[in-house]
C-alpha cells in the first residue's frame, strides 16, 4: 500500500509544487484546503476505520475557521495523544530560511520539523528531510525531472522577456524590465512614513521621500498653438530627442496632447507627411489623438506609477500630462517616473528591512528574557515557598515563647532571672519579636508574588487561548513594576469584580499591561521632575475594569489613566506604529505601543482606544487614558 500524504498549504505555487514532488516518489497525495478543519478530519477518518495518512504536510500558517489559533496546535496535539503513527511536518512558504528558534518551537508542538519554502535550490535537502521522516528511499531520477520543470519556471518570465523584446527600442526594453520589478510592489510602501527614517538615512538611501509627488520629478513644458503647422513640432522634437512630446494650446488654454511617438507614427502612414506637415497641428490632433492621463502634480509618485501601469495596453508607454495649477501643464516621461518609483521602492525595502531586523532582535532578545525569567523565577520559588511556609511556625512558635517568659516573669522572683531579664533587655525583645516574624511573612509574600508575576510574564510563546482573570494579570504587571511606583507615584483600583475573566494569553497581556502603565511611569516622572516647588499637583495612576458591549458584544472594558501632560494630537494618530517614539535615544525602541496594539488587536480580537484628554464623569482631565476591550467570550 502507498504512502499516503495530506497536503495543507496557504501558497497555491507551493501546493503544486509539493504534490509533483511527493507523487514523483510514489507517495499517495490528498490536498485539503486551508480552510476545512484537519484534526476534525483526521477524527473522522479514524472514526470510521480508514486508513490514517503516514504524514501531514501542513503550512504553519494556516488557522482555525475563526483565526484564534493555530491548526497546527491541534493537528500535532492530536496526532501525540491518540498515538495514530501519523508524523507532521510543518513548513513556512514564506521563508527561504528557518531559524532555529521557530524550528524548536515546531518540535515543542510534536511536529517532526520545520522546513523553509520549497524552490529548486533546496529541493533536494528538503525531500531527504521528508524521506528522513516518513521513511521512503529518494527517486533521484524522478527528483531531476521536478527539478528541470522548477528551474524552468523560475526562468520562463524572463525567457518570454527576452523573445519578446528582440524588435523593441531601447527604451522599451528598459521600460519593460522596471514594470517587471514593479510588478511586485504591494500597498504596505503606502504605509510607510518617510519621517521613519532620519533626514541623514533619507540622502543616503534616495534622494526622494517615500512620500514624493510627481511634481518633484523632471517635467518638460514644451507648448504649441493648434494653428500651427506640424512641421514645428517634428523640427522641434527632432531637435530635442527627450521631449516626450508637444501640449497643445488654444487661446493661451490647454487644448490637448500629442506624445512624440504618436506624431511619428502619423507621419508615417501613408500620406502622412503630406496629410499633418504643413496643415495646423488641429487636424493631426482631431485624427489621432490617444486618450491622455492629466494627473495632478500632487499626486505621489507611488499612485501615480500605478495608475499609469493600470492603462491599457495601446496607452501605456504614452507619457502623463502633470497639472501644476490651474493653466500650467507640463509632460512626465513614463520612463522617469518609473525610475523614481523604482528608486522609492529600493528606500522603502531597504526602511522595511531594517524594521523587520530590528523588530527580530527584539523578538529574539524577548524570548531570551522569558526563558531566563522562566529559570530563575523556578529557582527562587521553592526556596521562597520554603520561607513563606515557615514562617506560620516561626510566628506561632515565638507566640509561645512570649507567653512561657511573661509566665515566669509573674511568677518567679529571682534575683537572677530578674537580672538576666534587665540585661537582654527581654521586654523589648517580647515587643519586637512579633513585629519582626510579621515582616518577615510579609517581605516572603511579596517576593512570593514576585516571582508568580514574573512566571506569568515569561509565557510568551503561549499558542492557544485560554480563560484568564485580567484582574491578576493587572497585579502582576504591577508587582513586577513595583520599583518603579513605589517612590512617589499612587495608584487606584477600581476593579469590577463580577467581571474579570477573558479569553487570551496571559503572558501577552501582561505584557501590554506592563507597556501601557510603564509609559505612564515615564510620563508622571517628566512633569514631576518639572513641577514647581509649591505645585499640589501629585502623580497618579487609575486603572479600572467593568463591562461594556459594543456592536452587540460584550467585552472587559479596561482603562488606564493617568494624569500627567497628556500626548499631543499629532502624535496620537501614530502612538501604535512601529518605531515611532518621542522619547530620547537609549531610552525607547518604538516598538512598545506597537506590540500592544497587535496583542490586543491581532493575537485577542480586542480594540484599543486612546484618549487624551480624557473624561472623568463629564468632566475634561489632563492626562492619557488608554481603553482595551477584550472579549469576554
Amino acid at each position: 500500500m502507498a504512502t499516503s500524504v495530506i497536503i495543507v498549504q496557504i501558497s497555491e505555487d507551493q501546493e503544486r509544487l509539493w504534490q509533483a514532488v511527493l507523487e514523483s516518489q510514489g507517495l499517495e497525495v490528498t490536498i485539503k484546503s486551508p480552510q476545512e478543519d484537519i484534526t476534525q478530519y483526521l477524527k473522522e477518518l479514524k472514526q470510521s476505520g480508514k486508513q490514517l495518512p503516514s504524514l501531514v504536510l501542513m503550512d504553519m500558517g494556516v488557522t482555525t475557521r475563526d483565526s484564534s489559533s493555530l491548526q497546527a496546535v491541534g493537528v500535532c496535539r492530536w496526532c501525540a495523544e491518540t498515538k495514530s503513527g501519523t508524523q507532521v511536518i510543518l513548513n513556512n512558504s514564506k521563508q527561504d530560511q528557518i531559524l532555529p528558534l521557530k524550528r524548536r518551537w515546531a518540535t515543542r508542538l510534536g511536529a517532526a520539523d520545520l522546513l523553509p519554502r520549497l524552490f529548486s535550490e533546496n529541493l533536494t535537502s528538503v525531500i531527504d528531510r521528508v524521506a528522513e521522516v516518513v521513511g521512503f528511499k529518494v527517486s533521484l531520477p524522478a527528483l531531476q525531472q521536478i527539478f528541470d520543470f522548477s528551474i524552468q519556471a523560475e526562468s520562463e518570465d524572463t525567457t518570454v522577456m527576452t523573445t519578446q523584446t528582440e524588435s523593441r527600442n531601447l527604451r522599451e526594453v528598459k521600460t519593460d524590465e522596471i514594470v517587471r520589478k514593479l510588478a511586485a510592489l504591494t500597498s504596505t510602501i503606502n504605509e510607510v512614513y518617510a519621517d521613519d527614517t532620519t533626514e541623514e538615512e533619507q540622502e543616503q538611501s534616495s534622494a526622494l521621500a517615500l512620500d514624493a509627488t510627481i511634481q518633484e520629478l523632471t517635467l518638460y513644458d514644451f507648448y504649441l498653438d493648434v494653428s500651427r503647422p506640424g512641421n514645428d513640432a517634428t523640427r522641434f522634437l527632432e531637435e530635442n530627442t527627450l521631449i516626450p512630446g508637444v501640449i497643445l494650446v488654444k487661446d493661451d488654454k490647454y487644448f490637448g496632447f500629442l506624445s512624440r511617438r504618436r506624431i511619428l507614427e502619423m507621419l508615417a502612414r501613408p500620406f502622412g507627411q503630406e496629410l499633418f506637415v504643413k496643415r495646423p497641428l488641429a487636424t493631426m490632433y482631431d485624427a489621432g489623438a490617444l486618450d491622455t492621463m492629466i494627473l495632478p502634480g500632487t499626486t505621489p509618485v507611488v499612485v501615480g506609477a500605478v495608475s499609469a501601469l493600470k492603462r491599457p495596453e495601446a496607452l501605456i508607454y504614452e507619457p502623463i500630462v502633470v497639472q501644476i495649477d490651474a493653466n500650467n501643464y507640463r509632460m512626465l516621461d513614463l520612463h522617469d517616473l518609473l525610475l523614481a518609483q523604482l528608486e522609492i521602492q529600493e528606500t522603502a525595502s531597504k526602511m522595511l528591512r531594517n524594521q523587520a531586523k530590528a523588530r527580530m532582535v527584539q523578538m529574539e532578545k524577548m524570548a531570551s528574557l522569558g526563558q531566563m525569567l522562566a529559570e530563575v523565577s523556578h529557582d527562587i520559588r521553592n526556596p521562597v515557598n520554603f520561607i513563606y511556609g515557615n514562617v506560620e511556625y516561626l510566628q506561632n512558635y515565638s507566640e509561645s515563647l512570649i507567653k512561657t517568659v511573661q509566665t515566669m516573669q509573674a511568677e518567679l522572683t529571682s534575683p537572677a532571672l530578674n537580672q538576666l531579664m534587665a540585661g537582654e533587655n527581654l521586654t523589648y525583645v517580647m515587643q519586637d519579636l512579633p513585629k519582626v516574624v510579621h515582616g518577615i511573612k510579609l517581605g516572603a509574600e511579596q517576593l512570593r508574588n514576585l516571582v508568580t508575576g514574573l512566571q506569568s510574564f515569561s509565557h510568551m510563546e503561549e499558542l492557544v487561548p485560554d480563560v484568564l482573570d485580567a484582574h491578576e494579570c493587572i497585579e502582576n504587571s504591577l508587582t513586577i513594576l513595583g520599583n518603579r511606583l513605589k517612590d512617589r507615584i499612587t495608584v487606584e483600583r477600581h476593579f469590577d469584580e463580577e467581571a474579570g475573566e477573558v479569553i487570551g494569553f496571559q503572558g501577552q497581556l501582561i505584557q501590554v499591561f506592563m507597556n501601557i502603565i510603564g509609559n505612564a511611569i515615564d510620563a508622571l516622572n517628566e512633569k514631576a521632575d518639572r513641577q514647581e516647588e509649591n505645585d499640589t499637583w501629585q502623580p497618579k495612576i487609575v486603572i479600572s475594569t467593568a463591562l461594556k458591549t459594543e456592536e452587540d458584544k460584550e467585552y472587559l472594558s479596561i482603562k488606564i489613566a493617568d494624569n500627567g501632560n497628556g500626548i499631543p494630537a499629532e502624535n496620537q494618530k501614530r502612538i501604535f506604529e512601529s518605531f515611532f517614539t518621542t522619547k530620547q535615544a537609549g531610552k525607547g525602541t518604538g516598538l512598545g505601543m506597537a506590540i500592544t496594539h497587535e496583542i490586543v488587536v491581532q493575537k485577542h480580537n480586542g480594540k484599543i482606544h486612546l484618549n487624551s484628554p480624557y473624561s472623568v464623569n463629564g468632566r475634561k482631565v489632563t492626562g492619557t487614558e488608554f481603553e482595551i476591550l477584550l472579549p469576554t467570550s
